[in-house]
């Protein structure tokens, strides 16, 4: 398990992370990269981890992650990050 400090919805937060790099069926075995990641919520808890999947598996988790927080915050404000972040 990695553990770092990443800027995500404008506050520092703990994350846990670990990835690992596989072959999806769902994508004709396409490889792709696979990010299990718990979050710091505003109580200072870790939330449950939640499953990131990248296709591109060249980028760092920690850049998937941040990709992810950014994109869920614009598309749908209340799926994984925001579940994280509150509970």
């Amino acid at each position: 398990m990695n553990q770092t400090t990443l800027n995500i919805y404008n506050k520092e937060r703990q994350v846990q992370y670990r990835s690992a790099i596989a072959k999806e069926r769902f994508l004709d075995g396409l490889p792709v990269k696979a990010v299990w990641v718990q979050i710091e919520n505003d109580k200072g808890k870790m939330s449950k981890p939640y499953l990131i999947i990248s296709t591109d598996i060249g980028l760092p988790s920690e850049q998937i992650i941040q990709y992810y927080a950014k994109r869920l915050r614009i598309i749908t404000p209340r799926l994984i990050f925001n579940r994280c972040i509150v509970n």
